[in-house]
C-alpha cells in the first residue's frame, strides 16, 4: 500500500465473477442481451455486458560543414512544407523525401562522410560537484526526469519555463550557467540567448519563472545548493530566496516551473547534466544536421500565451501511481450496438442536467512484479445520485458455450457492481480495505438536492485481465470498460433516469483512455474485442482522437467529446453543448424534450441570419448552398469594394442577415434582404485520359424583403460555415511552427508561397496576433471566432464584441434601437462555448491500413486508400494540405503536445483568379484563402447527403473540389488530372477516409 499526497475523489467497489445471474438486481429489472435484441424501455436497465556528435555552432563545424549542408539545405528545405512536426512543435525541414538534383546527391553524401569523420561528443551527464563549475547543463526535474526548457522555444520576453520529455538535440533544453558573482549564477538558455528571470523580482510564492533579457539583476541570479552528498540541486533566487519548483509537483510534460518556499522535496530538486545538444538524424541513414534554430518572424505580432492553470489530467505521483482523470456522460445504447430508435452517440433528453461523471484511473504495480502486473482502482465521482450501479469490463462478445460469431454487443466477462468511497477521496491505492467497503444501493430512493460532491462517489478494484480467463492484469493490457446508470429520485420529477455510458479502454501501465476499434469480426475466439488505433489513423494524437464508430453513427461523429477530456471540463463541456443548440430568439433547444433555456430567450437582434449554432453547423459539420434559396445558412460578406479594403455596404453593412425564426408559434423576420443561389455558370474541361468533366461557377441574385431585384454589393464573398472538429488544436498550434512552414515554401518548385494572416487582437487593438480561424483565418483565437459568429450571424452580443453588427447600414434601423453596446452574453457564456468546440474529439482515419480485416471488400478499399495517399503526396497537395502539426502549450491540458492530422498549413495561399471573390480581409486578398484542414472531411456527405465543398459551396464532389484549384495549387490540380481514372478513385478515397 502506497499513501497519496493528493486526491482528487473518491473511491468504491466491485465483484469479479460475472454476475450475469448473481448481482443485487434494482427493483426494475434486467436481462441479457444477444446481438439484435433490445431491452424495453420500460425495464430501462442496461444490459449485462464485459527513440560524430558535434558542438553545435562551433567555429569548427561552422568552417567545416558549412558549404555542403547549405547545399543541401537548398534542396531539402523544398520538402518542408509538408514535414511532420518535431517535438517542439516545429516542422523539422530535414523530414520529408523528395526527388533531389545528383550534385545535390553528392552534396549529401560529402556531408554524410564529414559527419562521420567528426569527433564524439559525450551525452549530458549529471554532476555531482560543489561548487557547480561554469559550463552548458541540461537541467532535469528530480521528481518528474523531465527537463527544463522555454516553451516552444519562443525568443519572447515573458515566456515561461516549463518541463518537457528531455530531447538531446533541442537547444531550448540547454543553459549557458555562469558565475557572477561568488556564488551567484546566471542561467542563459542556449537556444534564445535570454535568461531565467523572475517576473518583477517578485518574493511570492507561485510566481511562474519565465525568460527575460539579461539586466544583472537579482531576480535573475540563483544559488545553486548540493543536496548532501547526492547529484541533486536546489535552485534559489538571489533576490527572494525562494526555490524553484515544478507547478503542482506536477510530472506532466508542459507543468511550468515556479519559485516557492524551499522545502525538502522533490518537486524542488533538479539534476545538472554537463554536456553539448547532440544531432539530429535524418530518417533512414542520412546525413547528420544540427537542428534549425528559431525562425525570425516574417511579420510584427505577438504569440499567444497561455495560463497555467489547467489542472494535470495525465500524470504520476510520487509514489510511482500513474493517474489518468478523464469525463463522461450518459448513453443511450452500448458502443456496438447498431442504431435503430436509440443510439449510442446521441445525447438524450437533460443530458446537460448533471448527466456526467468524472473518472479517476488509479494505476500501481503489484510489488514484487517488477511493474509488470498492475492493479487498477477506477473511481467514479457523478454529478447526481445513482443506485445499482452496474460496471462492466472485459469484453468478450460470446461465452464459452457460444457460437465464434458474436452473440452480444454487450457481454462482457465481468458484470459486477461498485462500491461506496467514505469520504469520495481516494486516499490510497490500492484500498487496503476495498472488500470491506459497502455497496451502491441497489434500489431507488429520494437523494439529498444539488450535486453530490464527496458525499457520493464510486469505486471498482480491477486485478484481473477479464477477458484472459481472469489472469492477473498484466502491463500493456488493455481493459475495456463502460457504465449502466441509474439516476436516484422521482422519474417524474428529474425526468429520464436510465442510461449508459460510453466504452472506454484503457492500458494498463500507461497513462491516459485509448483510441480503439473492433478485432476481426468473425472466426476468431473475441470477435469484435477491442484493440488499440495504430498511429496512422489519431488523426487529432492520442489525447483527442475518439474510438472507431462502431455504433453506425457517422452523422453524430462531429460531435462527441474527447474521450480524454478532463473530468473537470466534462459537466462545463455538456453545458457548452447547450449553448451550441440553443435558439437566442426563444431559448428552445434544438433536439425535443430538452428544457427550455429561458435565461437566454430574447437575446437574438431583431436582425439576424439564424438563432442557433448549429442551424449552420448541422451536426457541427459544414453548410451547403441550394439552388433557389436564400443563403441564410451561410456567411455573406459584403461591403463597397475600395484599394486593399472596403468599407461597409451603406444599405447592410458588413455582414447580409436573411433569416428568420419560425417555431413553437413564434414567426421573426430577421431578413434585411435575401442573397439567392439563382444558378451555375458550367465550365467544360477534360482529363489527360479524354474523360470529360463540368466546374460549376455560382451566380447570385440579391432582392429585398418583398422579393425586389437589388444591386449587388460590390465587395461580396460566400462562405459555408465549416465543421466544428479539432478548432482548440490548431489554436494550441505554435506561431514558429507555422513559420517554419512557410519558409520552407520560398523557392518552391510549384510557386507556393504561403504566409501567416496577422489580425488586430479582440482584447487589445493595439496588439497583432497570427490568424486562424475562418476562410481567410480573420481571427486569432476560438474565443474571437466565437464572439464573432455570434454578433454577425446571430444578433447576439458580448463582451469582446458589445455593439450590433447589425445597426449598421440603412437597414439596420431596427437593430440600431435596440443596440445599447452591453453584452448580452457573459464572459463565462463565451468561455463554455470555446470550451465545447476546443474540446471536440475528432473522428480517427476511416479504411486505415489493417492486416487483420477479414472482409474482402473492406481489405480493397483499405489498400486503394493507402495508395490514394501515396498519389495525394506525390502529386504534392502535401505541400499546402501539410499532414502533420503539433500542438504546443494551451490553457486546456487535453491539447496540448499532440501530434496531430489536420492537413492545413493554416497559411494563406493565391488560389488564383477563378477561386477569387471581391472581398479582402487583414492581409488576404481577394485571391488568397487559408489552407482548409481536411480532417473529418469524408464525414461531410453522411451528415448532409447534399453536401457541397470549397469556400462558396461550388463544387458538388471531391474531385471538382481539387479542379477549381488555381494560383499556388495550379501544379497539383494538373497531376491530378494526369492520373488515370483509377488513380483519380484512390486519391479521392482517401480524402474520404480522412
Amino acid at each position: 500500500m502506497r499513501v497519496r499526497r493528493a486526491a482528487l475523489c473518491g473511491a468504491g467497489h466491485s465483484r469479479m465473477v460475472d454476475r450475469s445471474a448473481t448481482m443485487p438486481r434494482p427493483a426494475i429489472g434486467w436481462r441479457m442481451v444477444r446481438f439484435g435484441e433490445r431491452s424495453g424501455r420500460a425495464a430501462g436497465v442496461p444490459h449485462a455486458s464485459p527513440r560524430s556528435r558535434y558542438p553545435m555552432y562551433s567555429p569548427a563545424f561552422v568552417r567545416r560543414f558549412r558549404a555542403p549542408v547549405l547545399s543541401l539545405l537548398a534542396v531539402i528545405s523544398l520538402a518542408a512544407c509538408s514535414a511532420p512536426a518535431d517535438e517542439s512543435g516545429n516542422a523539422p525541414f530535414w523530414s520529408r523525401a523528395r526527388p533531389v538534383s545528383a550534385s545535390a546527391q553528392m552534396d549529401a553524401g560529402a556531408t554524410a562522410i564529414a559527419a562521420a569523420a567528426e569527433p564524439q561528443a559525450p551525452p549530458p551527464q549529471n554532476i555531482n560537484v560543489d561548487p557547480v563549475p561554469p559550463g552548458r547543463y541540461r537541467i532535469a526535474s528530480a521528481l518528474s526526469g523531465r527537463c527544463i526548457e522555454v516553451r516552444d522555444g519562443s525568443a519572447s520576453n515573458g515566456t515561461p519555463l516549463v518541463q518537457s520529455a528531455c530531447d538531446a538535440t533541442l537547444h531550448r533544453q540547454f543553459f549557458d550557467i555562469a558565475e557572477t558573482a561568488t556564488g551567484q549564477y546566471r542561467l542563459r538558455n542556449l537556444a534564445t540567448q535570454k535568461s531565467a528571470d523572475i517576473p518583477a523580482g517578485s518574493a511570492a510564492d507561485h510566481v511562474i519563472v519565465q525568460q527575460w533579457d539579461d539586466n544583472g539583476s537579482g531576480a535573475q541570479r540563483f544559488r545553486l545548493q548540493r543536496i548532501d552528498t547526492s547529484d541533486r540541486y536546489r535552485i534559489v533566487n538571489v533576490n527572494s530566496g525562494k526555490c524553484l519548483g515544478i507547478v503542482g509537483a506536477a510530472t506532466a510534460a508542459g507543468a511550468a516551473v515556479e519559485q516557492i518556499a524551499c522545502a525538502a522535496v522533490p518537486a524542488q530538486q533538479f539534476h545538472l547534466g554537463a554536456g553539448e545538444p547532440q544531432p539530429v538524424r535524418q530518417n533512414g541513414s542520412q546525413p547528420l544536421l544540427p537542428p534549425p534554430p528559431p525562425v525570425p518572424p516574417s511579420a510584427t505580432y505577438q504569440p499567444l500565451l497561455w495560463p497555467d492553470d489547467a489542472a494535470p489530467i495525465q500524470y504520476t505521483q510520487d509514489d510511482g501511481t500513474l493517474v489518468t482523470h478523464v469525463g463522461g456522460r450518459v448513453r443511450d445504447r452500448h458502443a456496438r450496438e447498431p442504431i435503430v430508435d436509440d443510439s449510442y452517440q446521441v445525447f438524450p433528453p437533460h443530458y446537460f442536467e448533471r448527466r456526467t461523471h468524472e473518472i479517476l484511473i488509479y494505476d500501481d504495480a503489484v510489488p514484487g512484479t517488477s511493474g509488470e502486473q498492475r492493479i487498477l482502482t477506477v473511481v467514479v465521482k457523478p454529478q447526481h445520485y445513482w443506485y445499482g450501479t452496474n460496471f462492466r469490463h472485459g469484453y468478450i462478445g460470446r461465452r464459452s458455450e457460444d457460437p465464434l460469431e458474436p452473440t452480444s454487443v454487450a457481454l462482457y466477462a465481468d458484470n459486477g457492481g461498485m462500491k461506496l468511497l467514505p469520504g469520495g477521496v481516494a486516499t490510497q491505492t490500492p484500498i487496503a480495505n476495498y472488500a470491506q467497503l459497502g455497496q451502491d444501493p441497489n434500489s431507488n430512493y429520494t437523494p439529498p438536492a444539488g450535486a453530490p460532491g464527496n458525499a457520493f462517489v464510486l469505486v471498482k478494484e480491477i486485478r484481473t485481465a477479464a477477458n484472459e480467463a481472469h489472469r492477473p492484469l498484466r502491463k500493456g493490457d488493455l481493459v475495456e470498460f463502460e457504465l449502466g446508470i441509474f439516476l436516484a429520485g422521482n422519474p417524474d420529477l428529474i425526468g429520464r433516469f436510465n442510461y449508459y455510458a460510453e466504452a472506454l479502454v484503457y492500458r494498463a501501465g500507461s497513462h491516459g483512455i485509448v483510441s480503439w476499434f473492433r478485432g476481426p469480426g468473425y472466426g476468431v475466439q473475441r470477435p469484435l474485442d477491442s484493440l488499440a488505433m495504430p498511429a496512422e489513423a489519431l488523426s487529432a494524437g492520442p489525447w483527442m482522437t475518439l474510438h472507431e464508430d462502431t455504433s453506425s453513427e457517422p452523422f453524430r461523429m462531429l460531435q462527441q467529446a474527447s474521450h480524454n477530456i478532463a473530468g473537470y471540463n466534462m459537466q462545463p463541456w455538456a453545458e457548452g453543448r447547450r449553448l451550441i443548440h440553443t435558439s437566442f430568439a426563444s431559448g428552445r433547444h434544438s433536439e425535443e424534450s430538452n428544457t427550455v433555456f429561458t435565461a437566454h430567450a430574447g437575446k437574438a437582434a431583431p436582425r439576424f441570419s439564424q438563432t442557433r449554432c448549429v442551424d449552420c453547423h448541422t451536426g457541427n459539420g459544414r453548410s451547403s448552398p441550394v439552388v433557389g434559396a436564400p443563403l441564410n445558412r451561410l456567411g455573406v460578406f459584403i461591403g463597397v469594394a475600395g484599394a486593399g479594403t472596403q468599407a461597409p455596404d451603406a444599405r447592410f453593412g458588413l455582414r447580409l442577415q436573411q433569416g428568420t425564426y419560425r417555431e413553437a408559434g413564434a414567426n421573426l423576420d430577421g431578413r434585411e434582404a435575401e442573397l439567392v443561389l439563382t444558378g451555375y455558370t458550367e465550365l467544360p474541361g477534360r482529363y489527360a485520359d479524354g474523360t470529360g468533366y463540368t466546374l460549376r461557377r455560382p451566380n447570385y441574385a440579391l432582392r429585398d424583403r418583398a422579393g425586389q431585384p437589388l444591386a449587388l454589393p460590390t465587395a461580396l464573398s460566400v462562405r459555408v460555415a465549416p465543421s466544428l472538429i479539432g478548432l482548440g488544436l490548431l489554436e494550441a498550434v505554435p506561431e514558429q511552427q507555422l513559420e517554419r512552414l512557410a519558409l520552407a515554401q520560398q523557392g518552391d518548385p510549384d510557386g507556393v508561397a504561403g504566409r501567416l494572416q496577422i489580425v488586430a487582437d479582440a482584447r487589445d487593438a493595439g496588439a497583432s496576433r497570427v490568424g486562424r480561424f475562418g476562410w481567410k483565418a480573420a481571427a486569432a483565437t476560438l474565443e474571437q471566432q466565437a464572439s464573432l459568429a455570434f454578433n454577425t450571424d446571430m444578433g447576439v452580443t458580448s463582451p469582446l464584441m458589445p455593439s450590433l453588427e447589425c445597426a449598421r447600414g440603412s437597414q439596420g434601423t431596427a437593430c440600431a434601437q435596440v443596440d445599447t453596446g452591453s453584452a448580452k452574453l457573459t464572459a463565462a457564456d463565451i468561455h463554455q462555448t470555446t470550451l465545447y468546440l476546443s474540446l471536440l474529439g475528432v473522428p480517427p482515419r476511416r479504411d486505415f491500413d489493417n492486416p487483420l480485416e477479414q472482409d474482402a471488400q473492406a481489405r480493397g478499399r483499405q489498400l486503394r486508400v493507402k495508395r490514394g495517399a501515396q498519389l495525394f503526396e506525390a502529386a504534392r497537395c502535401s505541400t499546402c494540405h501539410t499532414p502533420e502539426l503539433r500542438t504546443g502549450h494551451h490553457r486546456f491540458a487535453e491539447l496540448r503536445y499532440q501530434t496531430i492530422r489536420p492537413y492545413s498549413d493554416l497559411l494563406l495561399h493565391d488560389m488564383g483568379p477563378e477561386l477569387a471573390d471581391t472581398y479582402v480581409e487583414g492581409r488576404a486578398t481577394a485571391r488568397e484563402w487559408r489552407t482548409p484542414p481536411l480532417w473529418g472531411l469524408g464525414l461531410a456527405a453522411s451528415i448532409d447527403p447534399s453536401v457541397r465543398y470549397l469556400h462558396d459551396g461550388r463544387a458538388a464532389t471531391l474531385e471538382e473540389a481539387v479542379l477549381w484549384h488555381g494560383g499556388q495549387g495550379t501544379a497539383a490540380k494538373q497531376r491530378f488530372e494526369a492520373m488515370s481514372a483509377e488513380d483519380r478513385r484512390a486519391l479521392v478515397d482517401f480524402l474520404r477516409s480522412l
